[in-house]
């Protein structure tokens, strides 16, 4: 149904409180300011009118406001700027009580073609939506998750070297070993032990010896590719995760982790300490339990410890069967 024309929709927008309405010509000059602007900004509309809007919001970069105002004038369109990606359009203060600390006005905003009574684009009409209590309440759920994450991720660390700890290694353990072998990748497991650790203690004391164990743990970390996972086991003692590791290649890389750590020493309080570490690694067998796996890593280990220490050992597919009770 067609409505008449006695119904002036000038004055109802102009009237209006719930959302702000305001219009520029070509010269970025207001030319229509209504309640809402005026009660938010505290500009009477012949203050502002025929004045140019930068004039009263410098915080509005006029470059980028210029150019998506051109934009529309041009080709005659609607543009929209959501709150998440420019929080506020006009930095008004907020009116929403209920949202704490909130220095300022979230608002959604849109912008469509001023035309004159030939249809001839004279300048843009923009429109404002106040949505701070919606933007607020999401970002405050965004932090709340992010809270939640971040202490998932702490009960998953090990506190003085950052890395995962045995928990995390025993999930990330089993995840791996479903993807890899449900996409046919080989996976190597190493287990890593710091040799002489009560010695280093001993010598240079225990500060220097958690040290240690940091710049042991940055050294491998940094040989290490980001689909890798190293974790904390227990005092000296570490793991590794090696998706997608070709058998052959697997010796090699751990061997390239020990000539890390043997190759330079550590710089610890003015001191140089050296360091060299045991390894144990394993291609798993996706046929065996984790705990016939893990087991035959910790028996590559020891005979790595056996044979004097600063060297890796790869178990063999005997030593697979001996884990597994064969």
């Amino acid at each position: 149904m067609m409505l008449g024309c006695d119904f002036d929709f000038g004055s109802v927008l102009a009237e209006m409180s719930s959302t702000g309405v305001f219009a520029v010509d070509r010269r970025m000059n207001v030319v229509f300011w209504n309640r809402f602007m005026e009660v938010h900004s505290k500009l009477k509309t012949e203050e502002v009118l025929n004045q140019n809007l930068f004039r009263f919001f410098p915080e509005l970069k006029e470059d980028w406001f210029a150019k998506k105002a051109r934009s529309v004038m041009v080709l005659g369109n609607q543009s929209y700027t959501n709150w998440t990606q420019r929080p506020y359009l006009l930095h008004f203060p907020t009116s929403q009580y209920s949202v704490g600390e909130v220095k300022h006005m979230y608002q959604n905003c849109s912008m469509w073609p001023l035309r004159d009574g030939k249809g001839d684009v004279q300048g843009v009409c923009v429109s404002i939506y106040d949505v701070t209590e919606m933007a607020v309440a999401q970002l405050l759920l965004e932090e709340a998750t992010e809270q939640v994450l971040l202490f998932e991720d702490s009960s998953n660390r090990d506190a003085m070297t950052g890395l995962y700890n045995r928990r995390y290694f025993f999930e990330q353990l089993n995840y791996d070993i479903g993807r890899c072998k449900r996409y046919e990748w080989p996976l190597a497991h190493a287990i890593v032990d710091v040799d002489n650790f009560k010695d280093i203690n001993d010598t240079y004391g225990h500060p220097a010896g958690d040290e240690l164990l940091i710049g042991i743990c940055d050294r491998l970390q940094s040989c290490l590719r980001g689909s890798d996972t190293l974790c904390r086991f227990g005092g000296e003692e570490f793991a590794l995760i090696l998706p997608n590791l070709p058998a052959e290649a697997g010796f090699n890389v751990l061997e390239r982790l020990r000539q890390s750590i043997y190759r330079a020493p550590f710089i610890i309080d003015g001191q140089e300490i050296s360091a060299s570490i045991s390894m144990g690694g394993v291609i798993v067998d996706f046929d065996l339990p984790v705990k016939d796996v893990l087991s035959a890593a910790d028996k590559a280990l020891y005979q790595a410890k056996r044979e004097g220490r600063n060297k890796v050992v790869m178990a063999t597919e005997p030593a697979l069967a001996m884990a597994a009770g064969a």
